[in-house]
């Protein structure tokens, strides 16, 4: 099966047994893109942290607890934006 929730994988294999494999769609699309970036020699090798701005129209608090427990690290400085 593939699953575009990959925060529910481990939920969604328990579910439908050992026998089915899911296949998450984003894993694939990374692989393809670095093999393209890769062969036209763009590839970045170097390890900078990535640095994440986050801007949602929700609660930002909210958005904070719930990224935090899905992504299972800290997510801070999260700020309100209002959409045009």
């Amino acid at each position: 099966g593939c699953t575009h929730y990959p925060h529910l994988a481990k939920v969604l294999q328990s579910i439908a047994g050992p026998n089915v494999v899911l296949i998450d769609p984003a894993e694939e699309a990374v692989e393809d893109a670095k093999k393209m970036l890769k062969k036209a020699g763009t590839l970045k090798t170097n390890a900078v942290p990535a640095k994440y701005q986050y801007l949602v129209t929700g609660s930002p608090i909210q958005f904070q607890d719930l990224g935090s427990r899905l992504l299972g690290k800290p997510i801070i400085g999260a700020k309100q934006v209002t959409l045009p």
